[in-house]
């Protein structure tokens, strides 16, 4: 998400980076001279095609490279034929903990999501929003508040509910593991349904680790700007009731998309 944000970043500027470039060329070709000489003949040779840029670059790449080789190699042997053992772990008997079928999928599950960085990028991007529009609102909240009511004559504060439920409610949406998850299963689901495992326990697993993920940045942000923006208490908790019973719509329909089109035969999980 961070290089993603940088990215964008760069994106939307690179014009003004590129203005800058052309009007201060001279003095940043001197400091990469200066800082980081193979880049600077990388330049020279691809701008002006010079011969001795040429053989400075290739001595900066290639002498380097030896070297490394010559080191590696006096060790190569030596380490690879090494015939030590670790040293075993002595085994230390303890009572054996069992947990039900529901909470081993469970766990399953949350396993699976958090070893999958695209796993997580795809499908917790709402937290991520939850968090950054709850910080926004309690930074800027009531100035924002306050330009909207100079626009015109709307009772914006009557309207408060609505709006954080809306906001909040499309970024729950987007917190959606388990329309992915059956998929993610590949060409082990034929493994899972040999085993004396109830499809119920089965999808509830699904369900509920997409619930319970987006649980607590959905709740905690939603009170969040609920306080900072002053709505009355009765009407957070019919904010955060309806949050919560949208946020189960959704992940369910997430869960029965991927039921109704799921795809085994994949490749790679990203």
């Amino acid at each position: 998400l961070l290089l993603f944000g940088a990215y964008m970043v760069f994106v939307t500027n690179i014009q003004t980076y590129m203005q800058k470039l052309i009007v201060n060329g001279e003095a940043i070709a001197e400091i990469v001279r200066k800082a980081l000489p193979p880049f600077y003949y990388f330049g020279l040779v691809c701008a002006d095609h010079k011969a001795w840029a040429f053989a400075a670059l290739a001595a900066v790449s290639i002498i380097p490279f030896l070297l490394a080789c010559l080191l590696l190699s006096k060790s190569f042997f030596t380490i690879t034929a090494d015939k030590k053992t670790a040293a075993k772990k002595k085994y230390v008997e303890k009572e054996l903990k069992t947990s039900s079928v529901r909470s081993a999928l469970l766990k399953k599950e949350f396993g699976r999501f958090f070893s999958l960085p695209i796993y997580v990028l795809n499908s917790a991007t709402g937290c991520i929003m939850h968090i950054i529009i709850s910080v926004m609102i309690i930074i800027k909240g009531k100035e924002l508040i306050a330009s909207f009511a100079g626009m015109g004559e709307i009772d914006v504060a009557k309207y408060l509910p609505v709006i954080i439920s809306l906001v909040m409610g499309l970024c729950s949406s987007m917190v959606n593991l388990s329309s992915a998850s059956t998929s993610l299963e590949g060409i082990r689901i034929n493994l899972i349904r040999s085993m004396p495992i109830n499809s119920d326990d089965f999808f509830f697993a699904k369900y509920a680790s997409n619930y319970i993920v987006g649980l607590p940045t959905l709740i905690i942000g939603s009170l969040a700007i609920c306080i900072t923006l002053g709505v009355r208490a009765s009407v957070t908790a019919l904010v955060i009731v309806t949050l919560l019973l949208f946020f189960a719509v959704t992940v369910f329909v997430n869960l029965i998309s991927n039921i109704c089109l799921p795809r085994f035969t994949w490749n790679s999980e990203a």
